[in-house]
């Protein structure tokens, strides 16, 4: 009597556990072996592609064979050549080896006989039909990803900080998607803005949560999808350029070509250590008063403790404590009070950001129910067939098992979803008295963020004064009502003022409020920066809300 090995193979897992194509398979090639009076030793169940023979459930029975001369059989049976191989190369090669160790590889939709020399011909067009298939579909999936790419839509899966969603039309978009987004944004702040070296940017995202590594971390600064551009690949006889997305951006264009050329400058693997704790926090951002260099820093050892002191390294012996300038800071940041008409403008600016975070989360609940229904259809579905015979009390447990688990997961989505509609007002009104309370956010906030605000609300590189309210930059000056008589220059030259955005409108607001409390109306050149001091202001807020 002959034996033969069952072959069942299924491109996919989801294939493997919720359709019939296995058991399917299986049936006819046990009648097959009934009728014709085979043995059947075992049965090999794969769910791999076959364009390659690296499959596990294969490599296994192929080392077996190779070993084991008992464990032979004397026939490899599957139901077709397309579930045998779809390489027509790789398939002579394995017809060959099987040959050799006494194994006759059958299809018993498509018989043929080896010792007939035309069925050679036959065996040549079934390999190679599915190749092509294989291939012309391979095509057909580039050129419409390459579309999709020339029409600014990401068709692959989306990078951290985003996340692939339909809108309610079924047009396939990504869309930010928290707290991803807002990690890679302070990523990209801490690079271009305090100019963090990248594996310290990379260890402050991951201790916020960022699921990454060092690699592929760096890939993603590489990747201008997160200030609204996609790359559109060399295709055909078309060269490579960049398209602008219909997804919404996280950071503007001029913070992604600063962070770009801090690495293409080789600054973003050596530049300065992480910061020792809060001690330097203003190092880089002021100058010797009497050299004009930036000051660093260090630590002096007294004779109980050590003493912190900004330096000048250039010679000319200027020191400072550094806690004792860190306080006058901390204490001038706490004397701020904002003027009536920027803290309306700053109110309606959170409005708008917090309603773009809101929506988001509302679009994903929807998403979320709709898929919660769903997977609970093809549960009711699944016990449908379990009454009818369909399927066996087995499968559909395992179905059951898997819905069970991913209905869990959207749960917990859909909580933090309404833990956010129920907290929407409390946060929202914490986040309008923060411009009142800076001081306090400044001293309970950590390194990174202090530092931003320094950046926001100084001068730039700024001498050290003993005036620190000299030290604050113009647009500072106007919102904060101090002495703008001497004109500082603005901190936040990481914008483009060709990078206009929903600034233009409350350009217009910053002058309305200013007329309706008699004040004087100012030029875009002025409310600009002062535009995106509030809107940088607002972004910690709601970072750290």
């Amino acid at each position: 009597m002959k034996t033969a090995d069952l072959y069942l193979r299924v491109s996919t897992d989801e294939q493997a556990s919720k359709g019939f194509s296995l058991r399917s398979q299986e049936e006819r090639l046990r009648k097959y072996c009934a009728l014709n009076d085979i043995e059947i030793k075992r049965t090999i169940t794969e769910d791999y592609s076959a364009k390659t023979f690296r499959r596990p459930a294969w490599i296994n029975a192929a080392n077996e064979w190779n070993q084991i001369k008992s464990k032979r059989p004397n026939l490899l049976l599957f139901t077709n050549w397309n579930r045998f191989s779809r390489n027509a190369g790789d398939a002579y090669y394995m017809i060959h080896k099987l040959t050799r160790l006494g194994i006759e590889p059958y299809a018993i939709d498509q018989p043929l006989n080896f010792d007939v020399p035309e069925n050679k011909m036959m065996l040549a067009i079934y390999l190679a039909s599915s190749e092509v298939e294989n291939d012309r579909r391979a095509l057909n999936v580039r050129h419409g990803m390459h579309k999709a790419r020339k029409e600014g839509r990401w068709p692959a899966h989306a990078p951290k900080g985003y996340i692939n969603t339909t809108t309610p039309s079924g047009k396939k978009i990504i869309m930010p998607n928290e707290p991803d987004a807002s990690i890679m944004q302070h990523a990209f702040m801490l690079i271009a803005v305090e100019k963090s070296s990248i594996y310290h940017a990379f260890r402050q995202c991951v201790s916020q949560g960022l699921k990454c590594s060092k690699s592929h971390f760096f890939r993603l600064l590489r990747n201008p999808i997160y200030c609204g551009k996609i790359i559109v690949p060399a295709f055909d006889k078309e060269k490579a350029y960049i398209v602008t997305g219909e997804h919404k951006k996280i950071i503007s264009e001029s913070t992604f070509n600063e962070v770009q050329k801090i690495i293409n400058n080789n600054k973003g693997h050596r530049l300065r250590k992480t910061l020792p704790g809060d001690s330097f926090l203003l190092r880089g951002f002021i100058l010797c008063p009497l050299c004009n260099k930036t000051l660093t820093g260090s630590a002096s050892k007294g004779r109980l403790k050590l003493y912190y002191y900004y330096h000048c390294s250039s010679g000319c012996n200027f020191r400072v404590r550094a806690d004792k300038l860190n306080n006058k800071v901390l204490e001038s940041i706490n004397d701020l009070v904002p003027l009536q008409p920027y803290s309306d403008v700053y109110k309606e600016i959170m409005d708008d950001l917090y309603r773009d975070v809101y929506e988001k989360k509302v679009i994903g609940q929807a998403q979320t129910i709709k898929s919660m229904e769903q997977i609970i259809d093809r549960v009711i579905k699944a016990r449908d067939s379990l009454y009818s015979g369909g399927i066996d009390a087995e499968d559909f447990t395992a179905i059951k098992e898997n819905c069970e688990k991913k209905i869990n997961e959207l749960g917990i989505q859909l909580q933090s979803i309404t833990t956010l509609k129920l907290t929407k007002d409390d946060k929202l009104n914490k986040c309008y008295k923060s411009l009142y309370k800076l001081g306090t956010i400044y001293a309970k906030a950590e390194l990174a963020i202090k530092r931003q605000l320094v950046q926001i609300l100084f001068a730039g590189k700024v001498v050290v004064n003993d005036c620190i309210e000299n030290m604050f930059n113009l647009s500072t000056r106007f919102i904060f009502n101090l002495d703008t008589s001497t004109h500082a220059l603005n901190t936040l030259d990481i914008f483009e003022q060709s990078d206009l955005g929903d600034e233009i409108k409350y350009i217009e607001k910053v002058n309305n409020r200013l007329k309706t409390t008699n004040m004087s109306i100012m030029g875009p050149d002025i409310i600009l920066p002062i535009v995106r001091v509030l809107q940088s202001l607002a972004l910690i807020n709601i970072r750290i809300a």
